[in-house]
């Protein structure tokens, strides 16, 4: 099988049963110049759960060469985009539609309301390891002193307590950060436990989390 015959399987495998919106062109068509709302717009693309994985990794068309990165389907329920094309963008400054571009800017739900609905639907919420229950992380954003975190309560039952993720890289956590909302409440923020957290850049946790044990203690200093 040559590359062109590759190329066409895994985009047949990629083609939808539902009618989804398209992100870009028939084409890829790259800019000279960065999006101005680049960050904005991969944020959103990232926000999501994969709907399909492949075995097969992504091709890049620039390069004519194979990346070590899985192809993936995303949605929002309107649009479909693949890994390949976060990829493309976030590299070569992938040329996006228009109207996916204002149905980002112009969305009525904030980035932490996605994120959570998500969370919702993913079948992956708690995962076992060596018999102990891990957590997953619903948000995670880590500064240069501090960071803040937001997971399920059973993961953070109460303040200033160690937490260690699936790699075993344990981190202290602080009390409760408190956040105000003009107009109501959201759902997530009553839902779940956002934390700040002691971790500083480059440090980097995992997908799950969960209280640090007696057991665990000798190396929670």
């Amino acid at each position: 099988m040559d590359k062109s015959d590759l190329e066409t399987l895994v985009n047949s495998c990629l083609s939808s049963q539902k009618n989804y919106l398209p992100i870009y062109s028939n084409v890829y068509v790259f800019s000279d110049k960065p999006h101005p709302h680049k960050e904005r717009i991969l944020r959103y693309l990232r926000l999501f759960n994969y709907s399909w994985v492949s075995s097969q990794c992504i091709f890049d068309k620039k390069n004519h060469q194979f990346i070590e990165i899985p192809e993936k389907l995303y949605n929002d329920e309107k649009y479909e985009w693949s890994e390949s094309d976060i990829y493309h963008f976030e590299k070569y400054n992938l040329i996006l539609n228009k109207e996916f571009i204002n149905h980002i800017l112009n969305s009525p739900k904030s980035e932490m309301e996605i994120k959570y609905e998500e969370y919702l639907k993913s079948d992956d919420k708690t995962k076992t390891i060596n018999g102990k229950e891990y957590y997953k992380i619903v948000d995670c954003d880590i500064g240069n002193v501090f960071g803040i975190m937001t997971v399920p309560y059973e993961a953070v039952p109460k303040a200033n307590v160690w937490l260690v993720d699936e790699n075993g890289f344990k981190f202290f956590t602080g009390g409760l950060v408190h956040i105000r909302f003009f107009g109501d409440i959201p759902e997530w923020y009553l839902k779940l436990a956002t934390v700040g957290i002691n971790v500083v850049k480059p440090s980097k946790i995992g997908e799950y989390v969960r209280m640090c044990e007696e057991d665990d203690m000798e190396d929670c200093k």
